[in-house]
């Protein structure tokens, strides 16, 4: 009996043992943060006169012709920027004043301004994560026709 006390009091301290090394990192996943979609002003057919396009994630989240009816603008989305598994916190995000975007030559062909004024600044909860839309407003030079832009920005998340 002695013997069989002493193994279940030996298998016990062990599984203790593993729970207390192991345990924390089983039960608490790392919080992720994923960019599940770039931001997308889509496809552009201009007329004359176009100034830029406005996509307004904390909108529509559709993108726009400024002026109105300048041009025809097939898909376009929002960026989206997800959050996993921060918990019971506030994530602010502040994005750069410009993004300067790029043809394929390598030329500065356009860029991105107010970002922080058509972008979410502070991510929302949505169901188990919390969530960020991007937008901005796209000007681009008059010869962009027929080209892909490409651009990257560094954003700056605090955590509260």
């Amino acid at each position: 009996m002695d013997r069989n006390i002493n193994m279940i009091a030996k298998n016990f301290f062990s599984l203790l043992l593993f729970f207390f090394c192991f345990g924390p990192h089983l039960a608490y996943a790392a919080p992720d943060i994923y960019v599940t979609r770039g931001l997308d002003f889509g496809t552009v057919a201009m007329m004359t006169g176009v100034q830029h396009i406005v996509l307004d994630a904390t909108g529509s989240g559709v993108p726009v012709c400024v002026p109105s009816g300048r041009c025809s603008i097939q898909g376009g989305a929002p960026g989206v920027i997800q959050f996993h598994d921060f918990g019971a916190v506030t994530i602010t995000l502040s994005f750069p004043a410009e993004v300067p975007l790029y043809s394929g030559q390598n030329t500065r062909q356009g860029t991105i301004y107010r970002m922080n004024t058509y972008s979410h600044s502070t991510a929302s909860v949505v169901g188990p994560i919390q969530e960020a839309l991007v937008g901005g407003q796209l000007n681009f030079s008059p010869d962009v026709v027929g080209l892909s832009l490409w651009g990257s920005a560094i954003i700056t998340i605090i955590i509260n």
